[in-house]
């Protein structure tokens, strides 16, 4: 029928076959295939659901962010995502990803984000200034023949008051969306003279993320709620509400400083028209099948033996901490890192959400783990992957190191600018005598942009360079096989050292850093090198 089509066949008997040919029984297939899976066992119906939801998810967001009718009338869109929030900005942290390019101002002291539904969301603490106030409120008045529609993901914890979504309020003129004390959804409309108003109906699940919109219909004059995708109530005769101009547009509070949110809130939305049932659905089904693709990653072999993790992605940087900044994000998060040189600290998108910014203005400042024995990788094989993007790329800059007491080093990874090309230095005796020092192959490291480095320490063997995917070069460490951290004094991620002070620093941007206890495959460096887009 010219669409896409899942199909999965289990057998419980072994199959006898001499050989296997793809898109070919008997005559050759005329169309397209994608995500052919052989296992060697029989998947159970839970494991075809999920596969099959996997690539649902995937036609899902191909296609909104395409050509998809939910972009359409799309008048602001706040994600909250990484790429989305310019925390070094004072006034416009939060990025509207609609045409209108309405940024907003977060106006809490302490900005926390959180885990989203769709990507990242923000956490708010039911303070009366924890909102987001968005500029150029005026683009959000409707008149008494305009249809519009408002909503989003919200997170509520319970604590016995109301907590807003999102609010236009001014002095008579209002419209905006609540959860109530007792979990009812609560929406309303005023034009200075007449309101409406309705919370009747199923309520949301408190502590459980609830997608929530409300769509007034000017071609029947109807106001109609909708959670998680089902229609809940709908008020059928609106015509009394004329034109709404208020003067203030709150994202988690009202704008009369009430009914603040004490909550996570994701992806929020207004249209300048009425959305559908059926969108308000796929609006809803995109953050409920996100989150069985998250689950598949959990149980990938990238995930083996991975001892630390720094994505820089928002839920992993603490800005309220002075001393944990970075968090770690592998399953078992020992690694945290004080990120030195505030307030020079800065976040940018990055290759896999979004990268920490390290500045020539801070003279110090790499990320300090959290103790000088972290990272103990004694006499084990292990193995480093990282993005980065150098803005000083003719000079010597670390992407990670240890360095030991009298100056001497345990371990780094260093882009060698003088010679484009990477160099490691590793010694299981820091006193001079055992140091071994390894370049890549290629001599272009040094070139601007993007690059994806892994380098496999196979302590009895080789170090094992790849660059963007591809082997670049291996060199003998059989000389190293004792403890690498006996001697060392903090490890650092943008240093090769950072105690007193930072030693060959690096300049730029830096993305997914990963820490292994094992010698990575090609294979396995290909797959992270193609989820950076590679």
């Amino acid at each position: 029928d010219g669409g896409w089509h899942h199909i999965v066949v289990t057998t419980p008997t072994a199959v006898d076959a001499t050989s296997t040919t793809i898109a070919k029984v008997g005559s050759y297939l005329n169309g397209s295939m994608d995500d052919v899976r052989f296992y060697s066992r029989e998947l159970s119906s839970g494991e075809v659901e999920r596969l099959y939801q996997l690539g649902a998810t995937t036609h899902i967001a191909t296609t909104i962010t395409t050509n998809d009718s939910l972009e359409n009338g799309l008048i602001g869109h706040w994600t909250f995502d990484g790429p989305n929030m310019d925390f070094s900005a004072s006034s416009a942290e939060v990025i509207d990803s609609s045409p209108s390019g309405n940024d907003g101002d977060w106006q809490a002291t302490t900005q926390i984000v959180r885990p989203g539904v769709l990507g990242q969301g923000i956490y708010m603490n039911g303070s009366s200034n924890d909102q987001v106030n968005i500029t150029n409120e005026s683009d959000y008045d409707f008149t008494s023949s305009d249809s519009f529609s408002y909503g989003g993901w919200i997170q509520p914890f319970y604590d016995d008051h109301r907590s807003t979504i999102v609010s236009h309020y001014g002095s008579g003129w209002n419209f905006g969306v609540e959860v109530q004390e007792n979990g009812e959804i609560n929406a309303y409309m005023d034009d200075s003279t007449d309101t409406i108003g309705e919370n009747d109906g199923a309520t949301a699940n408190f502590d459980e993320w609830n997608h929530i919109m409300v769509v007034l219909n000017r071609a029947d004059d109807t106001m109609t709620r909708y959670l998680n995708g089902v229609q809940i109530g709908t008020i059928a005769d609106a015509s009394t509400i004329d034109n709404i101009t208020p003067s203030i547009l709150d994202i988690g509070r009202r704008g009369d400083l009430t009914n603040t949110c004490n909550c996570v809130l994701d992806d929020i939305r207004i249209y300048n028209r009425a959305v559908t049932a059926e969108e308000i659905q796929r609006l809803y089904e995109l953050g409920a099948t996100t989150n069985i693709a998250k689950t598949l990653d959990t149980i990938d072999i990238l995930e083996q033996d991975l001892i630390a993790h720094w994505t820089f992605d928002g839920p992993t940087i603490d800005s309220s901490s002075s001393t944990a900044e970075i968090r770690d994000a592998s399953d078992n998060p020992n690694f945290y890192g004080n990120w030195i040189g505030s307030p020079n600290n800065a976040t940018k998108p990055g290759k896999l959400g979004q990268a920490i910014h390290l500045r020539s203005e801070g003279s110090n400042n790499p990320i300090r783990l959290a103790s000088s024995t972290a990272l103990n990788l004694g006499t084990d094989d292990f193995s480093w992957s990282f993005w980065y993007n150098s803005t000083s790329p003719t000079s010597q800059q670390a992407i990670a190191g240890s360095r030991g007491g009298g100056a001497a080093i345990g371990l780094h990874i260093r882009i060698n600018g003088t010679a484009g090309k990477l160099d490691t230095y590793i010694c299981d005796d820091c006193s001079g005598s055992g140091q071994t020092v390894t370049y890549s192959d290629s001599s272009n490291y040094d070139e601007p942009g993007w690059h994806h480095v892994v380098a496999t320490f196979d302590r009895d063997g080789n170090v094992t360079y790849y660059h963007n995917g591809v082997e670049d070069g291996t060199g003998n460490i059989s000389g190293q096989q004792g403890s690498i951290t006996d001697d060392v004094d903090w490890f650092c991620l943008g240093a090769t050292g950072c105690g007193a002070s930072a030693y060959t620093q690096f300049y730029g941007l830096l993305d997914d850093i990963r820490v292994y206890r094992r010698v990575l495959t090609q294979e396995e460096v290909t797959r992270l090198y193609e989820l950076g887009g590679g």
